[in-house]
């Protein structure tokens, strides 16, 4: 009796060993689970954050890229303005050079035509 008495003993102690040895063994699984969860959740935040930064670049940029456009639009007609007043005032440059020489040759014939009345005048 003693004996069966001492068996059951050490199967109860076994037992509860196993037990203990596998509330431990989840324990552990369940905080490594737990640690992995965790680091995992931190790392997903990153990448929000990483995703959040990135998106607002990506708009930053839109707008800049809009920006230079609009500034690309306007150099545009403004060179084109530019090249216009260019067009105009070589051509006024041009007249005038023209309504110049013509000038000068009337004074060339009145200056010759004063000489001659001023020769005949001597004479």
């Amino acid at each position: 009796l003693r004996a069966m008495h001492k068996e059951v003993e050490e199967r109860q102690l076994r037992t509860a060993d196993h037990l203990q040895n596998e509330y431990l063994n989840r324990l552990q699984g369940d905080t490594a689970t737990h640690e992995v969860m965790r680091l995992l959740s931190a790392e997903y935040a990153l990448l929000e954050e990483s995703l959040v930064h990135h998106k607002y670049e990506a708009a930053r940029a839109q707008r800049i890229k809009a920006e230079l456009q609009n500034a690309n639009v306007e150099l545009e007609a403004a060179l084109q303005k530019a090249v216009l007043n260019v067009d105009r005032l070589t051509t006024e440059n041009a007249a005038l050079r023209e309504r110049a020489g013509q000038a000068a040759a009337e004074a060339q014939t009145q200056a010759a035509a004063l000489h001659e009345v001023s020769g005949e005048c001597d004479g």
